[in-house]
């Protein structure tokens, strides 16, 4: 085969080749699998990575209409301490004392076809270490809410607390997809990888930013 030839043979398998995957949003998570949350007291063993067990609690909290309707999720973690067996789990950006930590997460359920917020908890691994998480998703709003709209989820660890007891769910990062979806819990199951909800009743791919219907 002459020069000419086997250059051409080569540029011919290279425009077959599939373009290079995008880069994960959270690298070195791997091994992600949801927990399965219900209403009332979620006991979760082994929640801590020395081992302890840990609380759930989900409750749901009903206004005039569903744009303010959303569930409400309080983590708590075991300790050896007899008088306070239980501390409440903060979530922020820094493992010290922080003031303005969150205590309490909501997500925003609206008609549970087009959850503008999710509020997720896994089991994973993070470079290789077994790692508890939470993963929070919102939409912002270009449109009515039904509408697909840009994303920004966030990943966290649940890290031991520094000088305090207890323990905090630490941010490792945040990612704002390109793509746009009308349920933050499908852009967590195409995105991230984390499995829909059961009896989830979303839409089922992304579509064009504020198109609706």
């Amino acid at each position: 085969m002459s020069p000419l030839a086997r250059l051409a043979v080569l540029f011919a398998a290279l425009s077959l080749a599939p373009a290079a995957a995008a880069a994960a949003p959270f690298p070195g998570l791997t091994d992600l699998h949801a927990l399965a949350v219900k209403a009332g007291v979620n006991r979760v063993p082994a929640m801590t990575a020395d081992g302890r067990e840990g609380l759930i609690v989900e409750g749901f909290k009903t206004y005039f209409n569903a744009d303010g309707s959303h569930d409400t999720f309080m983590v708590l973690t075991h300790t050896s301490d007899r008088d306070t067996p239980w501390t409440l789990v903060t979530t922020g950006a820094s493992k010290v004392y922080d003031p303005d930590a969150q205590e309490v997460l909501d997500d925003t359920p609206h008609t549970g076809e087009d959850f503008v917020g999710s509020v997720r908890f896994a089991r994973a691994r993070l470079n290789g270490l077994p790692v508890f998480v939470l993963l929070l998703a919102h939409r912002d709003m270009e449109g009515p809410i039904p509408a697909p709209s840009h994303v920004t989820i966030r990943l966290y660890t649940l890290e031991k607390a520094d000088g305090q007891d207890g323990d905090h769910f630490l941010l490792q990062g945040e990612f704002k997809p390109a793509a746009c979806y009308g349920d933050s819990d499908l852009a967590l199951y195409k995105e991230v990888g984390l499995a829909l909800p059961k009896g989830y009743e979303g839409p089922d791919a992304a579509k064009p930013c504020g198109v609706y219907p």
